[in-house]
């Protein structure tokens, strides 16, 4: 099933062509993973700045949902996130920002600042003002499933069917949503919002049977507890390689979005896992080059290069990586000089041609005057030391 794209600012969010990072920045002192560390605006600024390469969109938020998290009051979180908002428009004119509040007021003012999305842990149910709000702005709108609120949602969470549980109550949230005129929605399962390790598990193992409800997939496992349970890992900050397991499963069982505290690395799980699991994913680099070069410089055992016998094309779809600059390292390392021979394993690819062709090139090199004299100098050194 082909969904719509969203066309926000100067992007356009073509679902199922490849997965996109929504960046994690909370502006509060109590979040479970990050709080207090970028609750000034210097600091929520430099984050943001640090995730922008990585990331399709920013979620700001200014009211933890931690389990057990108290609420925060409208003018509390109104003066953490619209700051933040106005700042990052200005500093970054075309990245899609999120404002992650459950309150009608405070995504009436962020989307007035500068916010373009709503993303709303509680569907709507805390603050019945939350879907003529959106709707009004025009805005693409995020419902998660959640069940209680933060302060209890932890205590006993029970479900008959948990995956038809929540799928029943996002295929609900949509249609109430779709009524109250909001076009662009997204949904979330809402990992770790009122679930045990096996409801989580669950979810993931069974996220594609959400794609029936034709709407982009959201899904936050980042840092979160129950990673920490299967890695018996206590500090969310060293989580991220589970999540990026739980990213990787994500992906191949439909996500369209994640939602992540770490999308430099998240980025890497994405480019690999998506053209596993996405026949149509397209990776090119943002320059459109028609022509790649890899090169594999300076291997010391270097594997006979095969030719293309399967006729293998090469198309748009194509990944293009940046060429690797190894000259430093080779350099620096004598022993990786190949005794005089620089081995250089080009493939290239045209795109525009659809072809590929591989070549082995050998050259010689001849050894500098500097080289010879530092190695002489190596040796008389070792030869003085031996002595004493």
């Amino acid at each position: 099933m082909t969904l719509k794209p969203w066309h926000i600012r100067d992007r356009t969010f073509a679902w199922g062509t490849r997965t996109y990072l929504m960046g994690i920045l909370n502006v509060t002192p109590d979040s479970f993973s990050d709080g207090g560390l970028h609750d000034s605006l210097e600091t929520a600024i430099a984050h943001a700045n640090q995730m922008v390469p990585y990331i399709d969109m920013l979620d700001i938020g200014g009211e933890s949902t931690r389990p057990g998290a108290a609420a925060v009051s409208v003018e509390d979180e109104l003066a953490r996130v619209i700051p933040a908002i106005e700042a990052i428009r200005v500093l970054h004119p075309d990245l899609p920002i999120s404002i992650d509040t459950t309150k009608a007021e405070v995504a009436d003012a962020a989307l007035q600042a500068g916010a373009d999305l709503v993303n709303d842990v509680a569907a709507g149910r805390f603050d019945l003002e939350m879907l003529p709000i959106v709707a009004k702005h025009k805005a693409p709108y995020i419902l998660m499933h959640m069940q209680g609120s933060p302060r209890t949602m932890q205590a006993n969470p029970v479900y008959g069917d948990v995956v038809q549980d929540v799928k029943k109550f996002l295929r609900d949230g949509v249609m109430i949503a779709r009524a109250a005129g909001i076009e662009h929605l997204a949904i979330d399962p809402g990992i770790g919002f009122g679930k045990t390790l096996d409801h989580n598990l669950a979810l993931l193992r069974e996220l594609a049977c959400l794609q029936e409800i034709a709407t982009p997939i959201l899904v936050g496992v980042s840092r979160k507890s129950f990673i920490g349970k299967l890695c018996c890992q206590p500090d969310p900050q060293q989580r991220v390689l589970g999540t990026a397991a739980a990213c990787a499963v994500a992906i191949a069982n439909g996500a369209d979005i994640l939602r992540v505290h770490d999308p430099k690395e998240i980025s890497d799980i994405c480019r690999v896992t998506d053209p596993i699991y996405r026949s149509n994913s397209n990776y090119v680099a943002p320059e459109q080059a028609s022509i790649a070069t890899i090169k594999n410089v300076g291997n010391s055992n270097p594997k006979p290069h095969q030719e293309n016998t399967n006729n293998t094309e090469v198309g748009s779809d194509a990944q293009i990586l940046p060429e690797p600059n190894l000259d430093s390292e080779l350099d620096s390392d004598p022993e990786q000089q190949n005794n005089g021979l620089e081995l250089a394993d080009e493939l290239v690819i045209n795109i525009d041609q659809g072809s590929v062709s591989n070549e082995l090139k050998v050259k010689p090199k001849k050894k500098s005057s500097k080289t010879s004299k530092k190695r002489k100098q190596t040796k008389s050194k070792a030869s003085k030391n031996a002595d004493r």
